[in-house]
């Protein structure tokens, strides 16, 4: 099984470097593969239901937009649940996948955490730097990871 093992003295550079490549490693069709892509899939589910929140906010002054954006995010909420539960199934059914799950899961809290201790310190007093920062080595990290999964995938 392909290990994602964590080293307290590393760089958010260095940290999504061994993100990306624990990526490299992991075969398609094996526990390992099904739990990267399940967090995958989950954050970007999130992600597109705060877009879609954004949204409804953006058009509440037009009736319809307003409906349409309401719409997509209630039919976002109900794929993010029901793949909330095909995960916690997983986590209960398959040899290995709940410590993959939970290794990315913690790898990109890590991720954020160390590159917003980076930001403080490269970008002291200006807030705007810091987010910027650390969405920059976040998005860079989730991306390469994420077209490697999809490579995999066949959905490149």
């Amino acid at each position: 099984m392909v290990e994602l093992d964590k080293d307290i003295h590393e760089s958010a550079q260095q940290l999504g470097e061994r993100l990306v490549e624990f990526a490299e490693k992991i075969e398609f069709d094996t526990p390992q593969f099904q739990a990267t892509r399940d967090w995958f899939d989950l954050e970007e589910l999130q992600k597109g239901r705060h877009q879609e929140n954004k949204n409804i906010i953006a058009h509440q002054d037009d009736f319809e937009s307003r409906l349409y954006w309401e719409s997509e995010a209630r039919i976002s909420e109900q794929k993010i649940a029901l793949l909330e539960h095909a995960i916690s199934q997983n986590r209960t059914r398959i040899r290995g996948y709940s410590k993959v799950y939970q290794n990315i899961h913690d790898g990109f809290d890590d991720l954020h955490f160390i590159a917003r201790q980076e930001a403080e310190k490269k970008f002291e007093g200006d807030d705007a730097g810091q987010d910027s920062y650390v969405e920059e080595i976040g998005e860079k990290t989730f991306n390469k990871v994420m077209d490697i999964v999809n490579r995999k995938t066949g959905n490149s």
